[in-house]
């Protein structure tokens, strides 16, 4: 409703003008020979340029009325785009889970991980007494408190420490943490009842690892894994032409229906001049 009191309220200062440019010619026209004539002559070109004017605002109205159904298409194309981008990202994961599963069940990383665990409670079972004896040695006693007085050096650091000092403190808090991790390391070494399962727990540990390296490799080569991702960069491609195309019919119709609003009907060609009779030679 108010655009088409927009279009009315153009075609009548439409009118006005022309009619206030003829009116200094009308008034001639009435005082002069030949009044009638001239004045049914200038009501007949206003009435044709009121008509022209007329069928240009309807041309134009049809034009938006397309444009806008084309913006419709356009947003119903960018709705269908980022379905199939998120079908194709549905697809990937989901062939890369069936892959994944497949790749575990082949190389046996189930049983790999249960023999895993298995030997490393093994291990554990078997350190946890000579650790227990270790414990109550001078050594390790010594080993222990420096770590734990080192901690708290950096726990309450003294007044006046600069930055130097501070990184010292932290390094050697790390180093005597290491040396009770070593000293525990080398003592079970040394024991014949724990160094064949902490090298059979070890074997297992690496077993488990270098099945998941294989079942990374595999993902990389998998074929219907790379069709997906092919899928997903055509859908994304899709999406950013459909977004750039709906923007640009978004900004014509905007720009239609401002002028439109403000009377100009065609704003692409200048307003067509009727041509004056050709004198015929004598």
């Amino acid at each position: 409703m108010c655009r088409r009191q927009s279009i009315l309220t153009g075609c009548v200062l439409f009118a006005a003008v022309l009619l206030s440019s003829d009116a200094d010619r009308v008034s001639a026209a009435f005082r002069g020979p030949g009044s009638s004539g001239i004045v049914r002559k200038t009501l007949r070109d206003n009435a044709s340029r009121l008509k022209q004017y007329a069928q240009q605002a309807q041309k134009t109205r049809e034009r938006i009325a397309e444009e806008q159904q084309q913006l419709v298409q356009a947003q119903a194309a960018l709705t269908s785009a980022k379905l199939q981008l998120t079908s194709a990202g549905e697809q990937k994961h989901e062939a890369a889970r069936a892959a994944k599963a497949a790749a575990e069940e082949e190389l046996g990383l189930k049983k790999a991980i249960k023999e895993q665990s298995a030997a490393k409670r093994d291990y554990d079972a078997a350190a946890a007494p000579v650790l227990e004896q270790l414990k109550k040695s001078v050594e390790h006693q010594q080993a222990v408190e420096k770590a734990r007085t080192t901690r708290e050096r950096i726990r309450q650091p003294g007044d006046g420490l600069d930055e130097s000092e501070v990184r010292r403190n932290r390094e050697e808090a790390a180093a005597a943490e290491m040396a009770v991790s070593e000293l525990e390391q080398r003592t079970l070494a040394k024991d014949s009842s724990v160094a064949p399962l902490k090298h059979r727990y070890e074997q297992t540990r690496e077993h488990v690892a270098e099945i998941h390296a294989e079942v990374h490799r595999r993902l990389k080569r998998d074929s219907t894994i790379e069709s997906a991702e092919s899928d997903i960069v055509a859908a994304r491609g899709k999406v950013k032409m459909a977004e750039a195309q709906m923007e640009a019919l978004a900004a014509k119709v905007e720009t239609s229906e401002a002028l439109l609003s403000a009377g100009v009907v065609d704003p692409k060609q200048p307003p067509q001049q009727k041509q004056k009779p050709k004198k015929k030679s004598p």
